[in-house]
């Protein structure tokens, strides 16, 4: 447990609630924001490194040195490869 799986929505990340609470939405940097696609949802992890988990707790009010790994375009049609590399194409870019 190194992060918070998020799903990005094409605004937010939403996270899960910690032990059955409410869902927790946090509001990326525009700088990391513009990095990512607005129409298409990707899910992954917000994470700062093996290990590194309390730096990656304060995403609530800090972003720095926290990245996201994507693992997966939930909303593409097709199977796991297919929305891989949906997921792939929108993020080459970055």
């Amino acid at each position: 447990f190194d992060g918070f799986r998020s799903l990005w929505d094409g605004n937010v990340f939403r996270m899960r609630g910690i032990q059955g609470g409410a869902e927790r939405r946090v509001k990326p940097p525009p700088e990391l924001a513009s990095l990512l696609p607005t129409d298409l949802k990707l899910d992954g992890e917000l994470w700062s490194g093996r290990g590194c988990f309390s730096a990656v707790s304060k995403v609530w009010s800090d972003f720095d040195g926290v990245s996201f790994a994507v693992y997966d375009a939930p909303e593409v049609a097709g199977g796991f490869l297919a929305r891989l590399a949906a997921a792939d194409e929108a993020i080459a870019a970055v």
